[in-house]
C-alpha cells in the first residue's frame, strides 16, 4: 500500500555527483520518520526535492496520492523549519508566526486566533512580543516551528533543526518536538546526522549513505540487527571482529574462529556454511569484563585481555581492552567495573553470544582458514 508521502525511483544528480540515487520511499501519514546519515550522503537533497526547492532527474514524488514531483514550494502542502530558523529579526514572536498567514490574505480575527494557538501549543505565550534576539535558541527554535504549522501544512519538514543548539538544550527540545507532534498530529520528517535526535524522536529511520537507503526500520530493529558494515558502524559504537565460520548449528547458531581472540559463539541462526568469512558485531554493552579467576572459564566467548584505557563516561565507563592483536571497546555501568581494574590490569573479555551478530565479509565466499582476513583484524568505530 502506498504511503502518504512516497517517493519512487527518486534520482537527483549535480554534475557527476548522484546525491540521491533510486530511491523509492514509504512515509506514514502522522509519523516523525528521520532521514540520517553522514554529510554528503543525500538525506538533505531528499528532504529539499520534498519541499520543492529541487527537482528530480528522474521519478516521482506523491502526496496523499496526488503527484507533486514539479509543483513549485509554495503550492505544496508542506512547510520547512531550516537550520538557521530564518527568523524576520524586525518582527516580534507573533508577527513572525503570523508572517505566512498574512501573505495567504488571512483576515486579521483568523490570525489572531491562530497565531494564539500556536504561541500556547510551542510555550511561547509570555514571550510574544519579543523579537528574536531577545530570545535564546531553543525559543526561536520554536517560533520557527510554531511559524511552520500555523499554516497547516501536511507535512513538516525539519532540515537539522537542533545542530546549532548545545546539548543539554538538543535534549530538551527533542522533547518538545515530540510534545508538539502529538498534538499537531501531521507528519513529521526530519533530517540530521545525529544518531542520538533520530533515535530518540523517531518512529522510523532510513540510515542513508552515498545516496542509498542503507537500512530502513525502527530505531531499536536498526541498532540491534543492523544489516550493513555502515549501519552498525554508524548507528552506536560497534565492535568487528573478523573470522571464519568453523561449526553451525540450524537450532544454536553459529561458532567462528577468531585469530588472537579465540572461538566466538553466535545464537544467531545463520544460512552459510562453514568456511564461511564473516564479520562478528558485538556492541560495547554487550561486553563483560571479570577479574580472572580458577573459577571463570576461558573457553567459548571469553579470552585474556589486558586494560588498555579506561574512560569515566558518568554513570558508564569505558574500557580499551587489548588481546594480542586485537581491541575492543567495552562499556559498563561504573559500578560494574571489576574492583581495583586500572590501566594495564589483566582482566577476562567475555561476549554476550546472545548479543554477537553476524555478518558475511566481503563477498561472504568461503575461504580457506584465515586467508579471508586483512592486516585489520578488528575495528573498533566510535
Amino acid at each position: 500500500m502506498p504511503g502518504f508521502l512516497s517517493f519512487e525511483n527518486v534520482t537527483k544528480s549535480f554534475g557527476a555527483v548522484r546525491a540521491v540515487d533510486d530511491v523509492s520511499l514509504d512515509i506514514a501519514r502522522g509519523e516523525v520518520f528521520s532521514l540520517l546519515g553522514p554529510s554528503g550522503c543525500g538525506k538533505t537533497t531528499l528532504l529539499r526535492l520534498a519541499a520543492g526547492f529541487e527537482m528530480p532527474d528522474s521519478g516521482r514524488i506523491l502526496l496523499d496520492g496526488h503527484d507533486i514531483t514539479h509543483l513549485p514550494p509554495e503550492t505544496r502542502p508542506v512547510n520547512t523549519v531550516f537550520q538557521n530558523y530564518a527568523l524576520f529579526p524586525h518582527l516580534s514572536v507573533a508577527d513572525n508566526i503570523a508572517f505566512g498567514l498574512r501573505v495567504a490574505g488571512r483576515n486579521k480575527k483568523d490570525i489572531a486566533r491562530e497565531v494564539d494557538a500556536m504561541l500556547d501549543l510551542v510555550r511561547l505565550r509570555s514571550e510574544a512580543q519579543r523579537k528574536p534576539a531577545q530570545l535564546s535558541g531553543g525559543q526561536k527554535q520554536r517560533v520557527a516551528i510554531a511559524r511552520a504549522l500555523v499554516n497547516k501544512p501536511q507535512v513538516l519538514l525539519l532540515d537539522e533543526p537542533l545542530a546549532a543548539l548545545d546539548l543539554k538544550l538538543r535534549q530538551h527540545m527533542l522533547a518538545e518536538l515530540r510534545a508538539i507532534h502529538e498534538a499537531a498530529g501531521i507528519t513529521f520528517i526530519y533530517v540530521t546526522h545525529d544518531q542520538t535526535e533520530a533515535m530518540g524522536l523517531s518512529d522510523r529511520i532510513a540510515v542513508m549513505n552515498a545516496g542509498h537507503i542503507e537500512q530502513l526500520g525502527p530505531p531499536a530493529e536498526i541498532y540491534d540487527r543492523p544489516r550493513s558494515h555502515f549501519v552498525a558502524g554508524f548507528i552506536g559504537d560497534a565492535n568487528f571482529l573478523q573470522g571464519t565460520i568453523s561449526a553451525i548449528s540450524s537450532r544454536s547458531g553459529c561458532e567462528i574462529d577468531v585469530p588472537d581472540f579465540g572461538k566466538v559463539f553466535s545464537a544467531e541462526q545463520m544460512n552459510l556454511p562453514v568456511g564461511t568469512c564473516v564479520e562478528a558485531i558485538i556492541r560495547p554493552e554487550a561486553i563483560q569484563l571479570l577479574q580472572p579467576s580458577p573459577d571463570v572459564s576461558t573457553s567459548t566467548n571469553t579470552c585474556d585481555a589486558v586494560i588498555d584505557d579506561i574512560i569515566p563516561l558518568g554513570t558508564l565507563t569505558r574500557c580499551i581492552v587489548r588481546m594480542n592483536g586485537i581491541s575492543l571497546t567495552a562499556e559498563l555501568p561504573r559500578k560494574m567495573l571489576p574492583a581495583g581494574v586500572a590501566k594495564g590490569s589483566r582482566v577476562l573479555v567475555r561476549l554476550d553470544s546472545a548479543s554477537v551478530l553476524i555478518m558475511p565479509r566481503n563477498d561472504g565466499t568461503p575461504a580457506a582458514g584465515n586467508h579471508c582476513l586483512d592486516d585489520d583484524k578488528s575495528v573498533v568505530i566510535p
